[in-house]
């Protein structure tokens, strides 16, 4: 009969556990064009299964009037409970922060790009709590070999990607692999996380076969995370294994040596790829794939010209702005706009001038959620260690001290990692998971609550029917109806990859009226596909900037502080004003464009991007001097930026001063700006119309020609360029080429060439 009595809440935790074990999988799952941006496919699917789980939580607590509590709620006084606080003071800060937050939707909710938001976060934290809730014993050792079995697969998927295996299935990178995680730095994180705990049940095991599949666990985790060529991994891996191996709870004297040798060979191996040029490698490494890989990421030169030394300065100059709350979750960018300074080593357009990430926990979180959610972030690590250390020292069973040790191993790791980097869905959830672990093994001996009979009145079940349908709101306006929507933008995607911008814009002009808190997200998409398009057929780009300029205004209104969003605006304004005719309309569009371009600099005054548009707004309202003047502003702001000196190189030409233009072109040039692109001749070619020079213009139309030779429009111009110059017979020349690729202009061919002269 009691059998009978429990078998619902039996069925129900079963399928609670179900659920989690399916969150755990989830790190593996990929399927473009479906779950892409792959945290953002992931974060959908994990809230649709764990809100699931919450509701039959509180099902188990209102449905039945008369039943013993659910062993979920069979917990001891959480009161004493130091993790659970922290967890939860973490928690309401960063719902705290989304509230008051610059961009309290975007902040909340996020968007595919990155797949964060603090919804997400908050997800996290609770996931943490309901796994120590509900894991036995026996369901932490699945746990684990399931993770780590995600892990192996992970593994093998970036060993496939690195030496181009299955490219059928599996794309291959030139680079450093990124598995199914996002990104080789993600990758490398994730790994890192299993690293040691792997290790630790690899020491404790006693099973022959399961010591094996440990073994082998650790080894692949070894080697792709030096395949990920991840420095912050390798920082993590150093540290973590030296507490590892030198503080290891028996005193094996092998092991302290084997650490020390462990450090010298890393330190070697840095001074000698650092110590000596490609040429005098070995022709075995010289000719090894992954060594060619990795070598530029042990160079201590990049290290220390990396650009996150920089922004780290631009991020702390933030936080004196919203000490307490932050600028809200997913609003890094939004602070390093406003305190954006370009002169900053790396820091440049040419170098990446936009951050949405601080790449380094403590100052992520003290910028996005103030320095008080950053101490309590920070002391979660400090009391999980303390309290791991406390629950260690009473411990009398050695294998169980081996896995205290080897969380407190994987603490240090990962906290060295996140320095330099920062989450993703993938490490998120097994940081949380390792965090439910913690709580389990210091907990697990604190005496259990009295379970007792209660008795609800019959209003649960009319709670119980609102939580359900919150649940099926939830799950349909957050998180299917989102992914449907950015799955046919993923497709739409595919379409403009392929070149097939009309089915493209079809495609998202079914979206764009579907409206939902990816309607900024779904116009940015679209206005990027315009601009990639514009470059297919630059005939169009009229038509392109009066859709970008529609998608761009209801885009601002949405996220008015997404300093791109009015830069894009007046630069299609900007288009638009050089195709008007009609003088009144033109000006017209380039006081709105001026506009766009102010609001921008409210939010960013450094930004170069918003000055370089503005310089080329001066030069179709033909103000060359204002467009000069801008180019040098540009210059005074960061010398090493290329577009600065093409910028006032054009303006010099407008103003046929060509000997400096020549001049400003080569030191653009040597600054990595491609002077030979199909955009910049374009660039070059209305310059020397304007101003007259027909030898530079047909030069200039002759590169045209040798990058694309079919173009009609190139081989015409050209022939009329060389009639200018006098050059005869090479302008029939090539009036007969474009006869050839446009019979149907014979008439105007034969004008054209009956006034040549013979």
């Amino acid at each position: 009969m009691a059998s009978n009595n429990n078998s619902t809440p039996d069925r129900i935790n079963l399928a609670c556990k179900a659920g989690l074990f399916t969150i755990l999988v989830l790190p593996i799952l990929v399927i473009p064009p479906w779950i892409f941006p792959p945290d953002w496919g992931k974060t959908l699917i994990f809230r649709c299964i764990f809100s699931i789980i919450l509701f039959l939580f509180f099902y188990q607590l209102f449905y039945k009037e008369k039943r013993r509590l659910p062993e979920l709620f069979r917990i001891s006084n959480l009161k004493k409970n130091a993790i659970f606080w922290i967890l939860t003071a973490l928690g309401v800060l960063f719902l705290l922060s989304s509230i008051f937050s610059k961009d309290p939707l975007f902040s909340f909710l996020g968007s595919p790009y990155r797949g964060g938001g603090s919804l997400n976060f908050i997800f996290y934290i609770i996931f943490a709590l309901v796994v120590f809730l509900i894991f036995k014993e026996k369901d932490w050792q699945k746990m684990w070999k399931l993770s780590i079995f995600i892990g192996i697969l992970v593994s093998l998927i970036a060993i496939f990607q690195e030496f181009g295996m299955l490219k059928s299935i599996f794309i291959s990178y030139e680079g450093r692999p990124p598995s199914v995680i996002g990104g080789p730095e993600f990758l490398g994180a994730y790994l890192l996380l299993l690293f040691f705990i792997t290790l630790s049940l690899f020491i404790k095991e006693r099973n022959q076969r399961a010591k094996i599949f440990y073994a082998v666990s650790i080894a692949l985790f070894l080697y792709v995370i030096v395949l990920s060529g991840s420095r912050a991994a390798y920082l993590g891996l150093l540290v973590g294994g030296l507490y590892f191996f030198l503080l290891y709870p028996k005193k094996i004297i092998a092991l302290k040596i084997a650490a020390v040798l462990l450090v010298a060979f890393g330190a070697f191996t840095v001074y000698y790829f650092n110590s000596r040029v490609p040429e005098e490698l070995p022709k075995l490494l010289r000719e090894n794939k992954v060594i060619n890989e990795i070598r530029p990421r042990l160079s201590i030169n990049l290290f220390l010209a990396d650009p996150r030394f920089s922004a780290w300065q631009v991020g702390l100059k933030s936080i004196k702005d919203a000490p307490i709350l932050g600028w809200g979750p997913e609003n890094f960018s939004v602070a390093f706009d406003r305190y954006y300074t370009p002169s900053l080593p790396q820091l440049s357009k040419a170098w990446g001038g936009w951050w949405d990430r601080a790449h380094n926990v403590l100052l992520e979180t003290a910028v996005t959620e103030g320095i008080p959610a950053m101490l309590i972030y920070l002391s979660l690590f400090i009391v999980l260690f303390w309290q791991l250390q406390k629950s260690r020292a009473k411990e009398e069973n050695r294998e169980t001290i081996i896995i205290f040790h080897g969380i407190q191993a994987t603490l240090i790791a990962y906290f060295a990692d996140n320095f330099f980097t920062f989450d993703t869905f993938s490490s998120y959830i097994i940081f949380f998971l390792l965090v439910a672990y913690s709580m389990h093994l210091i907990y697990k001996n604190q005496q259990t609550a009295e379970i007792k009979n209660q008795t609800y009145k019959r209003k649960g079940k009319f709670a119980t029917v609102i939580l359900f349908f919150v649940l099926v709101i939830f799950l349909w306006q957050y998180n299917i109806a989102p992914f449907l929507l950015n799955l046919q933008i993923n497709i739409a995607e595919y379409f403009v990859d392929n070149k097939n911008c009309a089915g493209a814009f079809k495609k998202m002009d079914e979206i764009i009226p579907q409206h939902s808190f990816l309607d900024s997200y779904s116009r940015l998409q679209y206005v990027s596909f315009i601009q990639k398009c514009a470059g297919i057929n630059p005939n169009n780009s009229l038509a392109y900037a009066q859709k970008g300029v529609e998608l761009l205004k209801d885009s601002v209104k949405i996220q008015p502080l997404y300093t791109r969003s009015w830069i894009f605006l007046g630069g299609f304004a900007t288009i638009m004003a050089n195709s008007e005719k009609d003088q009144t309309k033109k000006e017209s569009l380039l006081n709105e464009a001026d506009y766009y371009f102010k609001e921008a600099e409210k939010l960013s005054l450094n930004h170069q991007e918003t000055i370089l548009a503005e310089a080329k707004t001066e030069i179709v309202r033909g103000n060359y001097q204002g467009a000069k003047e801008d180019a040098e502003k540009c210059i005074s702001l960061d010398s090493s930026l290329g577009d600065c000196y093409w910028t006032r190189a054009l303006s010099e030409i407008y103003l046929k001063d060509f000997n400096n233009s020549q001049l400003d072109m080569l030191v653009a040039q040597s600054k990595r700006f491609d002077i030979g692109s199909v955009l910049a001749l374009g660039q070059l070619v209305n310059a020397y119309s304007a101003s007259e020079n027909y030898i530079e213009l047909s030069s200039t139309y002759e590169k045209l020609v040798t990058i694309d030779p079919k173009t009609a429009q190139f081989r015409s111009s050209l022939a009329f360029a060389y009639a200018q110059i006098g050059e005869y017979k090479k302008a029939r020349e090539q009036a007969m080429i474009f006869l050839k690729l446009m019979p149907e202009a014979k008439s105007e061919v034969d004008v054209f060439l009956k006034a040549l002269p013979y």
